[in-house]
C-alpha cells in the first residue's frame, strides 16, 4: 500500500495541528493555574489582614483566660467565613505555637 504524497500532507498538518492545539492547551491551563493561586492568595491575605484583630482580640479575652471552649467556637466562626483558609495558628513573639486549630480541636 502506497501513501501518496496528498496523504502524507494531510498527516502531517493534522499532526502540527494536534501539537500546536496541546500546547495551546498546556499553556492556558497553566496561566489559569497561576491566575487561581493568584486570586486565592490574595483574598486570604485580604482575610487575614481583617480577622487578625478580631483574633488577637478573642485571644486575649478567651485563651488567656483559659477560655478554650469559647475561643474555639469564635476561630471556628471566623475559618467559616472564608473557604480558602483551612486552619489557624498562633504564634508568640519566640516562635512557639500557642494555638493550632488543626491540632488544638479536642483540647478542653
Amino acid at each position: 500500500m502506497q501513501i501518496t504524497i496528498r496523504n502524507k500532507m494531510i498527516i502531517a498538518i493534522s499532526a502540527l495541528m494536534v501539537v500546536l492545539f496541546g500546547l495551546v492547551a498546556h499553556l492556558f491551563i497553566n496561566e489559569k493555574k497561576q491566575e487561581m493561586a493568584n486570586d486565592i492568595y490574595v483574598n486570604v491575605l485580604s482575610f487575614a489582614k481583617l480577622t487578625a484583630p478580631d483574633i488577637i482580640y478573642n485571644q486575649d479575652l478567651y485563651l488567656e483566660q483559659n477560655g478554650f471552649v469559647y475561643f474555639n467556637r469564635e476561630i471556628r466562626s471566623i475559618l467559616s467565613q472564608n473557604e480558602n483558609i483551612s486552619s489557624v495558628k498562633i504564634l508568640n513573639y519566640e516562635g512557639k505555637i500557642i494555638y493550632d486549630s488543626n491540632v488544638d480541636t479536642d483540647r478542653r
